[in-house]
């Protein structure tokens, strides 16, 4: 909880004060207010007293108020001259966020006759206690007012600067003001950023993250949960716990229907995670999310999501329900008559070897049509041969036994 310091600042500056005499304007005395600064800390409320002493024939004050809006908030305004109605309406405020403020008034002529009179008073709020001091600056902005006839008489003022002293010590609060994050832009990326904002304190003050850091901008994280101590030089201390918050993975799951004698094989992928849309790049150029028509084999796949994160991975297709073929009767009964595997019109190839290791037969595009001939169709004696089919990047060897 801030403290609610308040401090009377009385301002220095000289007041032009001007009157009739005999229809001549003259100057009749030049009032003196008079600044005496304080230490203050984070959260005290600092008020600017404005006051005059021992003046004649008061008519009219206009000023600006200029200051550093990060260090200083304005915070009120109150008048204490009875009977000459002081308010709100007399502050110009539409820029005090950017660390401006006006007055003007003016009043039936009055006079001041005590030692020190407060007219009204500006209060801010003291937000940053890390700077030693901060300028408060008085200018003769508007140095016009409109009057309603020749008796109200322009006072004007020399301006003097006025410096409010702002010296951290044990009562200002040391805080985390903000905290930024950014996490990872893909899953398991070290890209995060952390950016923290802290006020308060006696400085130098000591950062101390969980992963040895020291430094208050960071831009090498990784999604997790990460610790930070912030220390002053008198022993005030702070631990607060910040978490990187980082991407769900694209995770790639496929439904594989592998070659059989009835039909192709075939990829059905299946993605979740990361940011859709994906863009999906097999190795043989195809960019859908299911393939068909496919061969035995693996087959290579990326998938990048719309941040630019990618995951790559392959599916194998593999060969199903070939037919075990072990003798070849080439009779004409319409049994066994040719080498059938049940490729239903897959490309294979096919070698045939007799039991000594020569090739007798062979097809680049084997159509399960060989009915025990040889390269040059003549009829291969009975017996035992053997024969290598090769169906995609998937190999099947066996022996046949032909009888006519």
């Amino acid at each position: 909880m801030f403290s609610k310091n308040i401090i009377i600042l009385v301002l220095a500056f000289t007041f032009y004060l001007f009157s009739f005499n005999n229809g001549r304007c003259q100057v009749t005395s030049i009032p003196t207010i008079y600044l005496t600064s304080d230490t203050v800390a984070v959260g005290d409320e600092v008020c600017l007293g404005f006051g005059l002493r021992n003046s004649e024939r008061i008519q009219q004050i206009s000023f600006s108020l200029i200051w550093d809006p990060n260090i200083l908030r304005f915070s009120s305004t109150e008048g204490y001259l009875e009977g000459y109605d002081l308010n709100s309406s007399d502050f110009g405020t539409s820029l005090i966020e950017e660390g401006t403020l006006t007055f003007a008034k003016s009043f039936d002529p009055f006079v001041v006759t005590t030692q020190d009179t407060i007219l009204f008073s500006i209060c801010f709020l003291v937000e940053d206690g890390q700077a030693s001091s901060t300028i408060v600056e008085f200018s003769h902005i508007p140095t016009e007012i409109i009057v309603a006839d020749d008796r109200f008489i322009p006072v004007g003022f020399n301006r003097e600067n006025g410096t409010i002293s702002i010296e951290s010590n044990q009562s200002s609060l040391l805080i985390v003001n903000s905290i930024e994050t950014q996490g990872p832009v893909c899953f398991g990326g070290s890209d995060g950023s952390v950016v923290v904002e802290v006020k308060g304190g006696i400085n130098p003050l000591d950062f101390k993250w969980s992963d040895g850091s020291t430094s208050l901008v960071r831009n090498d994280l990784s999604a997790g949960i990460y610790s930070l101590t912030i220390e002053d030089v008198a022993g005030n201390r702070i631990d607060t716990t910040l978490v990187i918050q980082g991407p769900e993975p694209i995770v790639v799951s496929a439904s594989i229907m592998d070659v059989n004698r009835n039909q192709n094989g075939s990829i059905q992928l299946h993605i979740i995670g990361g940011l859709p849309p994906y863009i999906i790049n097999w190795d043989d150029g195809a960019t859908t999310e299911f393939l068909e028509n496919l061969e035995t084999g693996t087959y290579f796949v990326t998938v990048t999501d719309d941040m630019g994160c990618t995951v790559d991975t392959s599916y194998h297709v593999e060969m199903e329900g070939i037919i075990g073929v072990n003798f070849l009767t080439p009779n004409g009964d319409g049994r066994n008559d040719s080498l059938i595997f049940g490729l239903n019109n897959r490309s294979a190839s096919l070698s045939i070897f007799n039991r000594w290791g020569n090739v007798v037969y062979q097809n680049t595009n084997y159509q399960e049509d060989w009915t025990g001939l040889d390269q040059n169709s003549n009829q291969l004696p009975d017996g035992v041969y053997y024969y290598v089919l090769q169906l995609g990047d998937e190999m099947i060897k066996s022996s046949i036994t032909l009888i006519r």
